[in-house]
């Protein structure tokens, strides 16, 4: 991977960690862009590099909790059934 692409996964990542806690405190139907931003080290422009709207990256934040799900479930040795439907789903 080259420093660019390693780059833009860490500034899209920390876009992401960055978006969960107006999510939280918001809901995410009340988020919006202006929350997310005003608590990251990024411009508006930034964000709109990495996602259209906030519900983009809510849905980003859902299915990156669908993978960790499913993996965690796979190391507990669970019945993977429902976590690997519910992966397969696209918001």
């Amino acid at each position: 991977m080259s420093r660019r692409e390693a780059r833009k996964l860490k500034n899209e990542q920390e876009i992401i960690d960055t978006a969960i806690l107006p999510f939280i405190n918001h809901r995410a139907d009340k988020t919006t862009i202006a929350n997310i931003i005003n608590r990251s080290s990024f411009a508006r422009g930034t964000f709109y590099n990495y996602f259209k709207d906030q519900s983009e990256i809510w849905d980003k934040i859902i299915q990156d909790l669908i993978v960790k799900l499913n993996n965690r479930a796979f190391k507990k040795h669970l019945s993977l059934q429902p976590f690997i439907f519910l992966s397969t789903i696209h918001f």
